[in-house]
């Protein structure tokens, strides 16, 4: 599609401003099942999105793989959009910014290996998996996906951006089994090029965890001394992330507003979003509305100090945007989101985390994540399990258990930080905390 011929044309229907986002995606998913493959997915997407400003409201229209013969079809579409509107936000496309930061390319090779190459790769993992033990009996959700996309946004302010990202996954769950219990841990890799991932190794981990997992027995039901594994923290700073966003400050759902350099955790606690972070799941130079991204430290040594923004919600704050307007899909609105949002790391190793313990737990896995907690008023109740700590070694598995509590405050009580910063496949990271103190119930 010609998206210059969109804006000239555009101007001649009325329409005052116009901006164009184009969006690919691209990839392959394999998952495998019994020594073979169970399904296989090749998608190849493109998304045209246009807004435009007509009669004071912007409108809307979205289309796939858009031909130059139907431009005039879509902008009367949009102009019938823009007249169907009746919030009275203000109305505007974004110049750009005055600067943008580069990113060097990464590899992203995924399209260059072959399906049998890939297939190849989730056959090893399954077979490492089941040859470690005879207690493990099959592998589950075994799979392997990439990801590539390509943006472009250009506007009739002279705005013209493009990027390119993407990352791999490969995944598997081991289910164990004896006579008196079933277990089953999920772990996975996160690639930027195919030759990255290790699936021995990973197979090799999740054996292991599972293995340990068996014939896990609950815990009295009282305060404990709690180490959170790096991949449980990610977990529930991702669950939590809302309370930072300028959407939910602009709906009051939020317990932040107003805490602006307020102190709202422990002293120890940073927590950064940093678009151009090696360890990150991805990077950007901008979001989806044109914004130049940057580093934004949200607590910095326990002090809050900034909501994440787009182009809406700063205007409305009459504040700057913080370069967080991202469609959570190519075929979405812009919302807000973070590209790599995680708490800072420390200096311990995670065995020094328990170490010192006398009694406590060592948190491996939480569930319910979807009903066992509120953004707004920070509370959580999840089920959970892991491992009883005694005199600073671990004893045995511990299920069955419920941990319980407030977000920020539970970030006020922590006493030590490891070194081990992780991210999952939601891009937030973490590393294992220490915690004085949390509600468990048990037996």
């Amino acid at each position: 599609m010609n998206f210059q011929s969109i804006i000239d044309r555009s101007k001649e229907r009325g329409i005052t401003e116009i901006e164009i986002y184009s969006g690919t995606n691209k990839g392959t998913a394999i998952t495998w099942f019994n020594g073979n493959v169970d399904k296989l997915t090749v998608k190849d997407l493109e998304v045209v999105s246009i807004r435009g400003i007509f009669n004071g409201k912007m409108g809307y229209v979205t289309t796939e793989k858009c031909m130059d013969e139907e431009i005039d079809a879509l902008l009367q579409r949009l102009i019938e959009n823009a007249l169907l509107i009746g919030t009275a936000d203000q109305a505007f496309i974004f110049e750009g910014s005055s600067q943008y930061r580069s990113i060097p390319p990464r590899k992203l090779d995924f399209m260059d290996k072959s399906t049998a190459e890939k297939m190849e790769l989730v056959r090893r993992l399954e077979s490492g998996i089941l040859k470690t033990d005879e207690r493990i009996k099959q592998v589950s959700n075994c799979q392997y996906s990439e990801t590539i996309s390509e943006v472009r946004i250009l506007n009739s302010k002279g705005l013209n951006l493009s990027k390119k990202d993407g990352y791999g996954f490969l995944m598997a769950a081991g289910v164990a089994r004896t006579d008196s219990d079933v277990q089953s841990v999920f772990d996975y890799q996160i690639a930027d090029h195919f030759d990255a991932f290790d699936p021995e190794k990973l197979g090799k981990e999740i054996a292991k965890e599972t293995l340990a997992k068996l014939n896990g027995e609950t815990v009295p039901s009282k305060s404990y001394s709690v180490v959170l594994k790096n991949r449980v923290v990610a977990d529930l700073l991702n669950a939590f992330r809302p309370m930072f966003s300028g959407e939910s400050l602009y709906k009051n759902l939020t317990l932040l507003k107003g805490k602006e350099n307020e102190t709202i955790m422990g002293e120890n606690i940073t927590i950064v979003d940093d678009p151009f972070l090696d360890e990150g799941l991805s990077k950007s130079s901008f979001d989806d509305e044109g914004v130049a991204c940057d580093k934004l430290t949200l607590v910095d040594h326990g002090v809050f100090r900034s909501f994440m923004h787009n182009l809406k919600t700063a205007n409305h704050f009459k504040t700057q945007s913080t370069g967080h307007g991202f469609k959570p899909s190519i075929y979405a609105s812009v919302g807000i989101a973070p590209t790599n949002l995680y708490l800072e790391r420390g200096t311990q190793s995670f065995e020094s985390l328990f170490k010192t313990m006398s009694e406590g737990l060592l948190i491996t896995e939480i569930e319910g994540l979807h009903a066992g907690i509120d953004p707004v008023s920070g509370s959580f109740s999840l089920k959970s399990s892991g491992f009883l700590i005694e005199n600073g070694q671990i004893v045995r598995p511990v299920k069955l258990i419920v941990i319980s509590g407030k977000f920020l405050e539970m970030l006020r009580q922590v006493e030590s930080i490891a070194d081990d910063l992780r991210f999952t496949y939601t891009g937030v990271g973490a590393p294992s905390i220490r915690i004085k103190e949390i509600n468990v119930s048990g037996k």
